[in-house]
């Protein structure tokens, strides 16, 4: 395997981890800006 495959995989499992987390966090940092601009007025 060359290094360059072995950096992709890497990469790719990366992505599978966090990714759900990343979306799942930026939708819930929307809605806390939406309470947090709901709460300031």
């Amino acid at each position: 395997m060359k290094r360059g495959t072995v950096i992709m995989i890497i990469a790719g499992c990366l992505v599978i981890l966090l990714g759900p987390a990343v979306l799942g966090w930026m939708v819930v940092d929307r809605v806390g800006w939406e309470r947090a601009r709901e709460m300031g007025k």
